[in-house]
């Protein structure tokens, strides 16, 4: 008769890695964010650094980079970042795991009135083709807009002189 013990200890071997998502669809101009999740052979989360690398819809590379797994990460999206499915791609050892996120098209402009006139620049994702309304002290006038991405155009003001509220409305 007797007794004996021992200790075993056995090696932790990453068998799963999950990318969680905050969303599916993003609209431009927002964050986004991203968590990346590893686990052993017992489904224990484990730490480590996993190489990241996000690419846009026409399948360039946007960003690489290592990634924390358990900590959140997050990326601001641009109002003018390309629409279309974007991939993100996680990468440890022989582990892979990618997910397709869907950056919206986004047709916005920015309005700024700098002298006598007013400069309309496309700042969203797609070409601005809409028609506005500008209004010089009460009286208003339609201007069609035809803007390519990153594209300015400048409309003269003009009204009798005086002090005047000037109004843009694109609909929005």
């Amino acid at each position: 008769q007797g007794e004996n013990s021992n200790v075993i200890k056995i090696k932790q071997v990453l068998k799963n890695l999950a990318v969680l998502l905050s969303n599916l669809t993003i609209i431009p101009g927002s964050e986004f964010f991203y968590t990346v999740l590893l686990y052993d052979q017992s489904e224990k989360e484990v730490s480590g650094d996993v190489l990241i690398e996000i690419s846009k819809p026409d399948k360039s590379l946007f960003q690489k980079l290592l990634a924390k797994s358990g900590v959140s990460n997050k990326i601001f999206f641009e109002y003018n970042f390309t629409p279309g499915y974007w991939v993100i791609k996680a990468v440890i050892g022989e582990l892979k795991e990618s997910k397709l996120i869907l950056v919206e098209e986004l047709e916005i402009a920015s309005f700024k009135l700098e002298n006598n006139s007013l400069i309309i620049t496309n700042i969203g994702n797609v070409p601005y083709k809409k028609s506005i309304e500008v209004s010089i002290g009460g009286i208003t006038d339609l201007e069609k807009i035809d803007l390519d991405i990153g594209k300015s155009r400048e409309v003269r003001l003009g009204a009798p002189n005086g002090e005047y509220d000037i109004a843009v409305n694109d609909g929005n």
